[in-house]
């Protein structure tokens, strides 16, 4: 019999039923009821449940590459985030490396946490600053508060902790600031490990900060916001100590703890929990290498005033501060209790560094810029090419930049207007100040020592920990 095609599309839109054993090439179908039949094996139908298994099933809902697959109250099917997911905490093993060995804690009312001692590497100053811990708690709703760690003297410092009723909180100075968020809600599952942290922006007088709370790399609720004002340090001269105090120590497994000197995103948050410390956090320094590590930190205090021989002024100028040179073009040049001024023709510039680093690493630049005419950026050069990093604005400038791994890294600081400009730069008030950023402590769980001993710190700058012999 032949079949016209349109009788065929006819049939086809028609349901179908087949019993005893079909073979098909291939079955496309918009939906297919199986009674009491097989699949590759597996009994499909109401009346039995499925005992065999599919060669291949494939959800193609929300897929991308690392995702997991999770069911909603229905029960249908699809991929998410495993870290923005809110079973988080099951899958606290994205890198593994992080749980592979801990120090065990049991707790005292005599016996201190895991202690830090007091380095300038760990004091954060004014500036912005964040921490990460890995933890296993037995109750992510403990009976008591359990501070996760704390660097703090009475007045200055910061505590952070978790709450009995499931919050972190974050004490900075005597204020403190919770989550609004518990952490049992996005997935933190007791007996289990968990990467717990914050990030702090600090407060200024003209703008407000904020702070950042995260579980297992993903936000944990909203930001909270720190009222705007001039922020009191929080340096110190105390050690810091994990999973306790000097006289107190929590029950619990301390994977690692981590301090870092400026504030990840939510994004390098997750990026750190997935794959461990990144490499342009290795390593943060609090050390000023505003010119070069091996200069002379310029502060403006060498005063200067302008003699109306520019080139002379130049030749003084670069001669009172080691690594700092104008080009031909920059005339009017003077110093003043801390204050630099000077005026720059189109294109002319301040070179400001020998060499900064000729690694790949985080870097946060601070200038405070009192006035200024015209248009002016700061730039990068690396070897021989050169890119704008930001557009200099009247303030306190903060500009964060990765340096290169390929040669030479140079700042400039240029106006880019078509005739000349002058700038008031004023470090008396706010330093200027270039600094590594990443983990200024890294206590990670290959470094641990035998008991009793040290947690060797992965950074550079050596500052091992010490963990109490009793009770471990």
């Amino acid at each position: 019999m032949n079949l016209g095609w349109d009788t065929i599309k006819q049939l086809l839109k028609k349901a179908w039923t087949w019993t005893g054993i079909q073979t098909f090439t291939s079955l496309i179908a918009t939906t297919a009821d199986i009674n009491g039949g097989t699949i590759d094996g597996a009994t499909i139908g109401a009346s039995s449940a499925t005992t065999g298994k599919f060669t291949t099933l494939q959800v193609t809902t929300g897929a991308v590459n690392g995702y997991v697959l999770q069911s909603n109250a229905a029960g249908l099917l699809s991929y998410a985030d495993p870290a923005a997911s809110a079973n988080a905490g099951l899958y606290s093993l994205v890198n593994p490396k992080a749980y592979s060995q801990g120090v065990a804690l049991t707790a005292s009312a005599a016996v201190g946490g895991i202690q830090h001692p007091d380095d300038d590497d760990i004091d954060f100053g004014t500036g912005n600053f964040g921490h990460i811990v890995g933890v296993n708690l037995a109750d992510y709703s403990p009976a008591t508060d359990t501070i996760l760690y704390q660097k703090h003297d009475g007045t200055n410092g910061y505590i952070f902790k978790l709450l009995t009723t499931g919050y972190l909180r974050l004490t900075i100075n005597a204020t403190s600031y919770d989550s609004t968020a518990t952490v049992g809600s996005a997935g933190a599952t007791d007996g289990y490990g968990v990467s717990l942290g914050f990030s702090t922006t600090r407060e200024t007088a003209a703008a407000a900060g904020s702070v950042l709370f995260e579980i297992n790399g993903a936000q944990l609720g909203s930001s909270v916001a720190i009222t705007a004002g001039a922020p009191t340090t929080v340096s110190n001269a105390v050690s810091g100590y994990t999973m306790g105090t000097s006289s107190t120590r929590y029950a619990g497994i301390v994977y690692y703890s981590i301090p870092l000197n400026f504030a990840p995103t939510a994004d390098e948050h997750k990026s750190a929990f997935k794959n461990g410390i990144p490499e342009s956090w290795k390593w943060g320094s609090q050390t000023n290498e505003f010119i070069s590590v091996d200069a002379d930190i310029p502060q403006w205090s060498v005063d200067q005033v302008d003699t109306g021989n520019d080139g002379n002024d130049r030749t003084t100028f670069a001669t009172n501060y080691s690594g700092a040179t104008f080009s031909g073009g920059c005339t009017d040049i003077s110093v003043a209790s801390g204050v630099l001024t000077f005026t720059a023709a189109a294109s002319e510039r301040l070179n400001i560094g020998s060499v900064i680093s000729s690694e790949y690493k985080n870097y946060e630049l601070i200038v405070n810029i009192t006035s200024m005419t015209g248009q002016w950026y700061v730039r990068q050069r690396v070897n021989s090419s050169v890119g704008n990093l930001a557009e200099l604005t009247t303030g306190t400038n903060v500009i964060r930049f990765t340096t290169s791994a390929s040669g030479e890294n140079r700042i400039y600081f240029v106006n880019t207007s078509d005739s000349p400009n002058t700038i008031v730069w004023d470090a008396s008030v706010v330093p200027n100040s270039l600094k590594p950023m990443g983990a200024t402590l890294a206590l990670e769980p290959a470094n641990i020592q035998p008991v009793p001993g040290m947690w060797l710190d992965s950074s550079t700058n050596n500052l091992p920990a010490i963990y109490p012999a009793s009770g471990v």
